[in-house]
């Protein structure tokens, strides 16, 4: 099963592909929403393990990114998934070269961690 969280691919990329777009400028309340949501799809499956690709892409401060996630939202964002408790591969994925990249993926991984 293959969930993804992104923009509305009505004239972005990725084009046509997905099942939960979230509008331009979404912030970090919508993020949390939509993971919620996908979450409860996931754990319907009774999953072993879970793959998370962290799309960094839709922090407030990436150059090409129209989400509004901020450094917070990514922290909140990783307690749900650790509290999952499913053994876990997260995988770094967009996100231009940026000042908040390193900072959003490191609140990430230390609330990922704190709530392990």
């Amino acid at each position: 099963m293959s969930l993804s969280i992104h923009a509305d691919p009505t004239n972005y990329f990725p084009l046509f592909a997905g099942y939960l777009p979230l509008a331009w400028g979404a912030g970090d309340a919508e993020l949390i929403a939509a993971l919620g949501t996908a979450l409860g799809c996931v754990l319907a499956h009774e999953p072993a393990a879970l793959v998370a690709a962290l799309g960094l892409d839709g922090a407030d401060e990436d150059p090409l990114g129209v989400f509004n996630t901020t450094t917070q939202g990514f922290r909140e964002i990783a307690g749900p998934i650790s509290a999952l408790k499913l053994p876990t591969v997260l995988v770094q994925e967009g996100g231009c070269v940026c000042p908040a990249l390193p900072r959003n993926l490191a609140a990430f991984l230390e609330n990922f961690d704190a709530v392990r």
